[in-house]
C-alpha cells in the first residue's frame, strides 16, 4: 500500500513510501526528541579502510543510479545489499532478491554500511553518496541504533 500523503522536508515536499503494517514511533520514551548531529569533517573519523572502500563503491553507485527508491542507513539497509561492509554474507544472501521482489517497480538502490551512525550518512550525503543526476522519488532512511548504542557506551565511560 503507497501513501500519496506529502510531508516536508527542508521546505522540500517528499511522499511517504509506507507498506501494510509500518508503524512510525513519536516520541520514544527515555531518548530525546531532537539531538544535534556533528557532521564530522572527514567521514573517516574513527573509521576503518573497509567502509572507506564500502563508502567509495557507494559513491559509483549512487553517481549511476536512476532508482526512483533510495534507502539510506547503517547495517539493517546495508542488508538488503546481500552484503557488510561490501563484503557477500550468507546471512543476508535473500536481500537483493527481496529488495526486488518488493519494489522492483521503483528501482530501488540500497545505500547502507555497517555500523554507520548519523554523522556518517549525513557526511556520506555531503560527499557524494546520493543519487544525483536523477534525483529519486522516494527516499527511506532507517538510521540512528548505532547513534543509541555509542552513546549508551559512553556514559561513565562505560556500559551504563
Amino acid at each position: 500500500v503507497l501513501s500519496h500523503e506529502r510531508i516536508p522536508a527542508r521546505g522540500l515536499p517528499i511522499a511517504p513510501l509506507r507498506s501494510q503494517g509500518a508503524i512510525c514511533v513519536h516520541g520514544v520514551h527515555n531518548l530525546p526528541a531532537y539531538v544535534e548531529v556533528q557532521i564530522p569533517a572527514s567521514g573517516l573519523s574513527g573509521r576503518s579502510k573497509k567502509w572507506e572502500k564500502t563508502a567509495g563503491q557507494l559513491v559509483v553507485e549512487a553517481a549511476a543510479s536512476d532508482a526512483s527508491l533510495v534507502l539510506l542507513g547503517d547495517s539493517i539497509t546495508e542488508a538488503w545489499r546481500g552484503t557488510g561492509f561490501g563484503n557477500k554474507k550468507e546471512a543476508f544472501k535473500e536481500g537483493p532478491a527481496a529488495l526486488l521482489r518488493e519494489f522492483s517497480e521503483y528501482r530501488p538502490l540500497a545505500l547502507g554500511i555497517a555500523g554507520d551512525q548519523t554523522s556518517q550518512v549525513l557526511w556520506r550525503l555531503e560527499h557524494g553518496g546520493f543519487p544525483s543526476a536523477a534525483l529519486p522519488t522516494y527516499v527511506a532512511v532507517l538510521i540512528g541504533t548505532n547513534d543509541i548504542g555509542a552513546a549508551v557506551r559512553n556514559i561513565g565511560g562505560g556500559w551504563s
